[in-house]
């Protein structure tokens, strides 16, 4: 569920067809963007008691968008910090993952902030403690350093 791909921003859902034929995944056509929508997403699965919330996952490059969409309705989310591509990005999208990921994501990082726990994530040491909530972990640690911490 895209915030520009298949809403009505996207003149004659151009770029959702581009999608679809690129990717070979379907394109989800919906009026509210995230954090809004969710109606629309469950609408458009046929089968609504094979597809609850708790099955599925979001990733996204926006916390006030994807990730708190996620979020609220107990759907898994996965934060990336930059999107696929910057062509074509909108301006004030660009601005405001820039305040997201410098500024808010370290702010909740020091208040010790981290992701709600979900069912569908498990660590990797069998801890049912979210990995991901932890913040001993900065942006400059490389996947060594952090290894070495973890087996720490």
């Amino acid at each position: 569920m895209s915030n520009s791909a298949g809403t009505l921003d996207d003149r004659n859902f151009a770029e959702a067809k581009h999608i679809e034929r690129t990717l070979g995944i379907p394109v989800l056509r919906h009026r509210e963007k995230k954090p809004k929508g969710f109606v629309e997403l469950m609408e458009h699965f046929p089968d609504k008691a094979l597809v609850q919330p708790e099955s599925m996952c979001v990733v996204g490059d926006r916390i006030l968008t994807d990730v708190l969409f996620g979020s609220m309705y107990g759907i898994l989310t996965v934060h990336v910090k930059e999107p696929l591509g910057l062509k074509g990005d909108n301006p004030v999208a660009r601005v405001m993952r820039t305040v997201e990921n410098r500024v808010l994501l370290p702010m909740l990082r020091l208040l010790g902030v981290g992701p709600a726990h979900h069912p569908a994530f498990v660590s990797i040491d069998g801890d049912d403690a979210n990995v991901l909530s932890t913040s001993k972990f900065s942006d400059s640690d490389t996947a060594d350093d952090a290894e070495r911490q973890t087996n720490k």
